[in-house]
């Protein structure tokens, strides 16, 4: 049954997709149907339950499913099979990998040549490099004179020849040894380190380098450390300290110095400029032009650490080592794993006849412990691979011709590709969703081309494209809406002075979608038997969201500031109580239907003021709200005294000490927020005083 319920989160796209002008976005369902035939044969109860499954979920609209999509987040497996997620590992370690050294050479050459050009815009000159075959046509002529000028138009050149380019030492290494990354695994790291009276990283780097290992760097623990809708868990590797000291170091490196030449990836990114990028990225074709058509691809790659080889990743690998001058330093990474004794760290599944016993010859073993890793291994060179993953699509970029933008980290990769109107020609309607299917279909096998030759494959229920849609992490937005923020959106609760959790929709400006009104229309243009929504049924549901969406809000600060002492010091009945009289004293008593009282305090976290509220509730249209009560209407031009406003603002200090403006605040206000925190504990001791 857990086979079904992994397609949760699949189905929910094609609810989404469903309504896609074009039949290459709207085919995913089939694909996601077909490759379920194919894992479950002939279990036809299965089948019937995720046709169930999928007829069920069928009756919720877009935005719903937006939403439902962050249940799946919840779900785990209750148990795990260990020895299972060591065979899949061994399995991929020990299967044939079919490269195409064609596209090894021209993913080598993407690289050179995005490092370059990148350099040299932001620097205006030329990183050290020098030719290791012979060169021709422009780029002989660009690399001797150190042009500045790269004209990729010109006759003879062919951006392949990139690959002919090796890079002398740019950067200096950083031996500063980040230790709370070190430390970030288990509280062993941090014993193991307080036994040593030094800990001499680039004695560590050297020795690599060098090819100096001693033996008791040589072992890989594979330990279960993330679960999800499958028996077969994600194994994590486990190093002994100096080699992950090393893994660390590199990887910090990688992030620090090549980064920045490589705007594709996001893994530097913090979440303002992760917005801003999404929100580019998702405008609606108005913004985009007339010439061509804006199609998103949203990548999810199979097993994406373990598929990566030495042979796919060696030479990207030596081109990063010579930028700091160690040309071997980064390409030990899979001669680590091929050298290493994996072995599944588990006390309760030790590996079978091998405890204790001394390793004098490498031999092969059971699934438990082996020798001679042909692949990679979860959490261990995320950037290095990321890098060759965004280069990877550059490759697709250059051989289509086809503009487009990449954004990702991981094996989760989304590509913003535009395909052009036919020009000069008159079509139907029917002639132009066929010339976009066709071009879609092409450039979705162009992509798999290239995966396949290195040696990656992409997930089927996990891998689609639409006209509307962009789907990064958690973040969806559809037709440049934050679709979870939507109604809120609608009801015209953004005010960037006040809303800074839901600021992305203020940082562009991009039109707001309506997407009750848009909701509505749909409903009224699709016949009952479409899709088995009843229309008036659908409607009064949007109303009500409607409601919800003035209300609530409204509602959540007013309880807070003047009952949320009464929530932290666990007098819960009386917090509650008042957000009921409140929605009650606006004849809304239905909405705690919707958003029970207790998920107040913890789910909006009073993100809107009083006065904010009551603006937004007096402009209101809807009919169902015949009065504002009094309260809030004193409320809103007033500040909340007492010690309501001490545990509001301490409690609000204490959930957002994560964020990146927490510090700044601090510096500040340092006096202020320690005498805030030292009254909070006094009214704690008696909150009825």
């Amino acid at each position: 049954m857990d086979i079904v319920l992994k397609t949760f989160e699949s189905i929910l796209r094609t609810i989404i997709l469903r309504n896609e002008p074009y039949d290459y976005c709207r085919s995913f369902h089939r694909r996601c149907l077909g490759d379920m035939r194919e894992i479950l044969g002939e279990v036809n109860l299965l089948i019937q339950h995720y046709t169930e499954l999928y007829n069920i979920l069928q009756l919720v609209d877009d935005l719903e499913s937006a939403e439902l999509s962050g249940i799946y987040r919840h779900w785990m497996h209750p148990t795990v099979d260990e020895e299972a997620g060591m065979r899949k590992v061994k399995r991929i370690s020990d299967s044939v990998k079919n490269l195409n050294y064609e596209t090894v050479d021209k993913v080598l050459a993407a690289f050179n040549r995005s490092f370059i050009l990148e350099y040299i815009a932001q620097h205006r000159r030329w990183p050290k490099v020098r030719a290791n075959a012979p060169l021709k046509g422009p780029l002989l002529n660009w690399v001797n004179r150190r042009s500045l000028l790269i004209d990729e138009s010109a006759p003879g050149y062919h951006w392949t020849d990139w690959k002919n380019i090796a890079f002398g030492k740019e950067f200096e290494f950083d031996y500063k040894l980040d230790l709370l990354e070190l430390l970030d695994d288990k509280a062993r790291v941090l014993l193991e380190i307080l036994k040593r009276e030094g800990f001499d990283t680039k004695q560590i780097i050297d020795k690599i380098c060098k090819r100096e290992i001693p033996e008791s760097w040589k072992a890989v623990g594979l330990h279960p450390k993330e679960r999800e809708m499958k028996m077969e868990p994600r194994l994590f590797a486990i190093l002994p300290i100096e080699v992950r000291a090393y893994f660390v170091l590199t990887e910090a490196n990688i992030a620090k110095y090549l980064f920045k030449y490589f705007p594709q990836q996001t893994m530097n990114l913090n979440a303002d400029q992760l917005d801003r990028r999404l929100l580019q990225m998702s405008q609606p074709d108005a913004v985009q032009g007339k010439e061509r058509k804006r199609f998103t691809a949203n990548l999810d790659f199979k097993s994406w650490n373990i598929y990566w080889t030495k042979e796919a990743v060696s030479a990207i690998f030596l081109q990063i080592g010579c930028l700091f001058g160690m040309p071997y330093l980064v390409t030990f990474t899979h001669e680590f794993f091929e050298m290493a004794m994996l072995f599944l760290s588990s006390f309760a599944n030790p590996p079978e006849n091998w405890t204790g016993r001394k390793f004098e010859h490498r031999q092969q073993c059971n699934c438990h412990l082996w020798f001679g890793h042909h692949g990679g291994l979860e959490g261990l060179r995320q950037k290095g691979w990321t890098l060759i993953t965004v280069v990877m699509l550059e490759v697709v970029k250059l051989d289509t011709g086809i503009d487009s933008l990449i954004t990702g980290q991981g094996d989760n990769q989304v590509i913003i590709f535009f395909i052009r109107f036919p020009l000069g020609i008159m079509c139907s309607q029917h002639q132009l969703e066929e010339h976009f299917t066709n071009a879609i279909k092409n450039y979705i096998d162009h992509i798999l081309k290239v995966a396949d030759g290195m040696g990656q494959h992409l997930k089927v229920d996990k891998t689609w494209v639409s006209s509307r849609v962009v789907e990064y992490g958690k973040d969806m937005l559809v037709d440049g809406s934050n679709v979870v923020m939507a109604f809120i959106v609608q009801d015209g609760w953004l005010d960037p002075e006040e809303l800074n959790e839901v600021r992305r929709a203020e940082q562009t400006e991009m039109p707001k979608k309506d997407y009750i009104k848009e909701s509505k229309k749909r409903i009224a243009n699709k016949k009952d038997d479409n899709n088995g929504i009843h229309p008036d049924l659908v409607a009064v549901d949007i109303a009500k969201y409607s409601q919800v969406a003035k209300l609530i809000p409204m509602a959540a600060e007013l309880v807070f500031r003047t009952r949320g002492h009464h929530y932290i010091t666990e007098l819960m009945d009386e917090y509650k109580q008042v957000n009921t009289n409140i929605l009650k004293a606006c004849l809304a008593g239905d909405v705690i239907d919707f958003f029970p009282p207790a998920y107040l305090f913890h789910k909006l976290e009073h993100f809107v003021s009083v006065k904010r509220a009551y603006e937004v509730i007096q402009t209101s249209k809807a009919s169902t709200i015949s009065e504002v009560p009094r309260v809030i209407e004193i409320r809103a031009d007033s500040t909340p005294a007492g010690t309501a406003v001490v545990c509001s603002s301490c409690a609000v200090l204490r959930q957002r000490k994560n964020k990146y403006w927490y510090q700044e605040l601090f510096d500040l206000c340092k006096s202020d927020i320690i005498k805030i925190e030292a009254m909070d504990l006094l009214i704690k001791q008696n909150p009825r005083k």
